[in-house]
């Protein structure tokens, strides 16, 4: 068996990214105690608090991440990796005010969601695949997978204080998201002797029977999201409340494509023994657009001796089966002579589930101008199974395991410039039933694969997040 998986971030999961040095080792835990550029995404209203303009030359972060699952396609069939990536946070700023001005004006340029999967597992041994051939036959069978998903969120910021107490703010962001994918799988048999005998000893020319499938989506689509935001202060407290409004698709500039292919060969299906099938629908110019959940945040902070302890807390609703892209007018074709057994689902269709994630943080001052942060946040996976009636969609790879995350940090204060530095430590597991099962006993033959003993694979995930941050600030 040769087999290897990479996957990078994480493509179901709200709170994996982090944005800004502070409010990273923080944990996100900033909803009501953010004051500074990072407030773009976390809290806009908190720009009425924020007195002096600053600019974020680099928030970058460097993933290090293991990540194994067992018994993935088959028993004893496991896939692992150690991914390394490098990606940019945040970079942003404000708009230069004065100490009394009312309106304050942000903008800020994000990595949201930065997710890759490369798989390739391959599995042989001997075994009576092909029942009307005498003997064992050589038995391949292989899964791939190449899955992207990439978003870049771009936005301005605006934010004024209402009194000594409050402030509000909102923030406009237009995000383009790709997802972009390819899988494969495939099943092999063949005798292995040049002249292979039937049942009843005679001669039958050689052959290959296989089976096979391959999927193919291309999903850029274009939003307008919207984040609105309170913010108070009194006295040891700060409070903190902001609501995520669901995307607003430019629906008249996202086109994607998708594809489906499926072979057989040299097969005895219900007793009809097929020699060549080959089906492939594709379609062009699909219209495309994502859903994005409404979500509602707060979060508060109070002071304690020579520091504070921070708490936030996000609800995501629930998204139902909706398609990222939509085919009509199926371009499909099959082998001559023969019948479409079934029209391919060309759509590419996500669900997401409700999520209720929290983050707990400390900031503690250890040395003059040097500040301790630590935090614990939890980060559950939100992939909901997709509801179809015929034929199934073609569904984006995701990442299956809930994830907690760990954070150690320290950040320098200077008189006109932050350093912040640390690490994040994350961990998650679970379980699912199989995809697909190469090893099954009870379905040794090549016909058999299509009705595999679905066992349970078990997931360990564990990462390491280097995050650096600069901020310049500019004093009146």
């Amino acid at each position: 068996m040769l087999t290897s998986i990479s996957a990078y971030s994480q493509d179901r999961h709200y709170w994996y990214q982090q944005f800004g040095g502070r409010s990273s080792m923080l944990g996100g835990a900033v909803v009501g105690d953010v004051r500074d550029n990072s407030s773009t995404f976390y809290n806009p209203a908190a720009l009425g608090f924020i007195e002096n303009n600053m600019l974020s030359i680099s928030a970058n972060a460097y993933n290090l991440g293991y990540f194994k699952i067992d018994d993935a396609l088959g028993e004893d069939v496991d896939v692992h990796s150690y991914p390394f990536l490098i990606y940019p946070q945040l970079i942003g700023g404000f708009v230069p005010f004065t100490k009394n001005q009312k309106w304050k004006w942000g903008y800020s340029l994000l990595t949201r969601n930065n997710s890759s999967f490369t798989i390739f597992s391959r599995y042989d041994d001997t075994r009576d695949a092909i029942p009307n051939i005498q003997g064992d036959e050589a038995f391949v069978a292989g899964y791939e997978i190449q899955a992207t998903k990439q978003e870049q969120w771009g936005g301005i910021t605006v934010g004024r204080k209402l009194n000594e107490h409050w402030s509000f703010g909102t923030s406009m962001f237009v995000s383009y998201k790709s997802v972009h994918g390819s899988e494969r799988v495939f099943y092999k048999a063949f005798p292995q002797t040049d002249t292979p005998k039937d049942l009843n000893g005679n001669d039958v020319p050689f052959y290959v029977a296989k089976l096979g499938e391959n999927r193919f989506y291309d999903v850029p689509v274009v939003n307008l999201i919207w984040k609105l935001g309170l913010a108070a202060e009194y006295g040891d407290w700060k409070f903190g409340f902001t609501s995520t409004m669901p995307a607003i698709n430019f629906g008249f500039i996202n086109f994607g494509e998708s594809q489906r292919e499926l072979e057989v060969s040299n097969l005895n299906l219900e007793d009809i023994f097929l020699t060549d099938y080959l089906e492939i629908g594709r379609q062009e110019n699909n219209p495309t657009s994502a859903k994005t959940p409404l979500s509602f945040a707060g979060g508060l902070s109070k002071k304690i001796p020579n520091g504070k302890i921070l708490f936030s807390t996000e609800y995501f609703f629930a998204v139902g089966t909706h398609n990222l892209s939509e085919a009509s007018n199926y371009n499909v074709s099959t082998t001559p002579g023969l019948s479409l057994e079934r029209e391919p689902n060309l759509d590419v269709a996500e669900a997401y589930k409700a999520v209720l994630n929290m983050s707990l943080a400390l900031e503690y001052q250890i040395l003059e101008n040097w500040n301790l942060l630590t935090s614990a946040r939890t980060d559950f996976n939100n992939h909901a199974d997709v509801v179809y009636e015929e034929e199934p969609p073609i569904e984006p790879y995701y990442s299956p395991w809930d994830l907690y995350h760990f954070t150690l940090g320290a950040q320098h204060l200077g008189e006109k410039s932050n350093l912040t530095a640390g690490i994040q430590y994350t961990i998650g597991t679970g379980s699912s039933e199989q995809y697909q099962n190469f090893t099954d006993p009870d379905n040794t033959t090549i016909e058999g694969i299509l009705n595999p003993k679905l066992n349970d694979m078990h997931y360990q995930y564990h990462g390491f997040n280097f995050t650096i941050s600069y901020t310049y600030m500019f004093k009146e």
